[in-house]
């Protein structure tokens, strides 16, 4: 009977040490997904600054080739919101 219940002790304590561990790891991945996070808005942060700067510096003359097809892309997409905007207050009869 003692073999039995050692090793149900040593299975239990394993069970828990694994739980822990689990936990453990579930608060790491926790965190790295939040600092994922927090580097994700830092970058969208960088992109509205340069945008922002793009439309203060004469549409961006300083900026390379691809940061102005991206800038005159959002140029672009705002056009079309605006267009869009445009249609729902006709429709509304604004």
């Amino acid at each position: 009977m003692s073999e039995i219940t050692s090793k149900v002790k040593k299975v239990g304590s394993e069970v828990i040490d694994k739980a822990g561990e689990m936990v453990e790891l579930g608060k790491y991945k926790a965190r790295i997904s939040s600092q994922k996070s927090e580097i994700e808005k830092l970058q969208k942060q960088i992109g509205k600054y340069v945008y922002d700067l793009y439309k203060e510096e004469n549409e961006g003359e300083f900026f390379d080739s691809e940061i102005l097809d991206t800038c005159h892309a959002i140029d672009a997409t705002y056009d079309e919101i605006a267009i869009l905007e445009n249609k729902i207050d006709m429709i509304k009869g604004e």
